[in-house]
């Protein structure tokens, strides 16, 4: 019933909308005009950079509000530059970065341990030319306690090929592009451990090859995937199938979408293939007030119908600064009711502001 509801509003009729990317909230529905993915996350565009400084990022600490200093006319732009302008770069290349560390502790009777992670350190690169682009990554990631080699940490998370095939005037609506990537589904957010991308198979890591067509228009986007698994490696038994994902605006604040996958792993039978069916909703109540929801329907031969679902409601206290709680659900079969995973927190989401060691992304 509630898929016939998304589905029905998202092929109604559609009134004059904004050009959006992600960030529903500030009025932007598409993500191409903030990322160099078109479906969004990882390397920021200039003008990414300058929209998360005037919108997302809090510049002080808490509440406290500054003018900033003076700076000369030709300075002004620094901060959405790579680097912050120290080291300048032609205007094909786009370069950027992500850092994300864990520090661990465990003390118990029997032993102490404390542990630093590096969970993340990846360099990401785009050059274009024309209507041509390349993308990559490169970093490093922990390896196997086993391989302590060099070459065992090394990684390439994302890499891909597009080509913008849109008029002219819009050269940016019709998209496709080819090579390692997530394809299209549900909400694509940094939080890589919840039911809806962990519980689903697309954690991090678990990028795909795939070949992707995108159409991505003022109010309405359709992404249509063809998945090939990891012909690289192997012995991960990486799902093979396609993916669709359509969504519209919902005003000017927000947006509703539909998903639908499959994909059995190399050398699986049928009995092992997963159907997903879902919806989702990105919705502002107020430029400070919004909501995230997706609910997924988890269907194989051998387990049934499951589910999972994620939900979120935030208040953003002051620029960077948001206080939100989220609620996640997970059945693998609902035949099984001893199979569930089930998490409500509320939490602080923390400060992000720009800094010297920003990288770009």
């Amino acid at each position: 019933m509630m898929l016939a509801f998304f589905a029905a509003f998202i092929f109604s009729p559609l009134p004059q909308a904004h050009a959006f990317v992600e960030m529903v909230r500030h009025g932007y529905f598409n993500c191409i005009a903030c990322h160099a993915s078109p479906t969004g996350g990882g390397l920021l565009t200039t003008y990414g950079r300058a929209l998360s400084k005037e919108a997302l990022s809090h510049g002080t600490f808490f509440f406290e509000k500054k003018a900033p200093a003076p700076v000369a006319a030709e300075e002004t732009s620094k901060e959405e530059d790579f680097l912050h302008g120290a080291a300048p770069l032609p205007g094909w290349l786009l370069l950027g970065g992500d850092v994300r560390l864990l520090q661990a502790y465990s003390d118990t009777r029997s032993a102490t341990d404390v542990r630093a992670i590096l969970m993340q350190l990846d360099l990401e690169g785009r050059a274009e030319y024309k209507r041509l682009s390349m993308l990559a990554t490169a970093g490093r990631q922990e390896p196997p306690a086993n391989q302590r080699a060099i070459t065992d940490s090394l990684i390439s998370r994302r890499h891909w090929l597009s080509a913008k095939l849109g008029a002219d005037s819009e050269p940016d609506v019709v998209q496709v592009r080819a090579g390692r990537f997530f394809p299209a589904y549900g909400l694509n957010i940094p939080e890589h451990n919840i039911v809806t991308r962990r519980g689903l198979g697309f954690e991090q890591g678990e990028e795909t090859y795939n070949a992707e067509a995108a159409y991505l228009g003022e109010g309405f986007n359709v992404y249509a995937t063809a998945i090939f698994g990891r012909p690289d490696a192997a012995s991960l038994k990486s799902r093979r199938g396609a993916a669709v994902q359509v969504a519209r605006a919902v005003g000017t604040m927000g947006r509703v979408g539909l998903n639908g996958y499959t994909g059995v792993g190399a050398g699986d039978s049928e009995k092992a293939r997963r159907n997903l069916v879902g919806a989702n909703a990105a919705i502002a109540f107020t430029p400070k007030h919004y909501a995230l929801l997706e609910v997924d329907g988890d269907h194989s031969v051998a387990s049934a119908w499951g589910g999972a679902e994620y939900f979120k409601i935030a208040w953003e206290l002051d620029q960077g600064l948001h206080l939100f709680v989220d609620q996640e659900h997970q059945r693998r079969a609902f035949q099984a009711p001893d199979q569930v995973f089930e998490s409500a927190r509320v939490r602080h989401g923390g400060l992000d502001r720009f800094s010297l060691l920003s990288l770009g992304s």
